[in-house]
């Protein structure tokens, strides 16, 4: 997992190891209420879902 942002908001990437090798795996925005995460909203990424 790598943090990062998703339209200003807190998301982590996330990603798939495979043969020694780290492929992105997906996006999960993070919905944050009174400093706890409240939701998360995974966008998982087509070309690797696929395969």
């Amino acid at each position: 997992m790598t943090c990062a942002e998703l339209n200003g908001g807190p998301a982590v990437a996330t990603y798939l190891c495979h043969d020694g090798r780290f492929r992105a795996f997906g996006l999960d925005a993070l919905s944050i209420d009174g400093g706890q995460v409240a939701e998360v909203t995974t966008f998982g990424l087509p070309e690797v879902l696929e395969t």
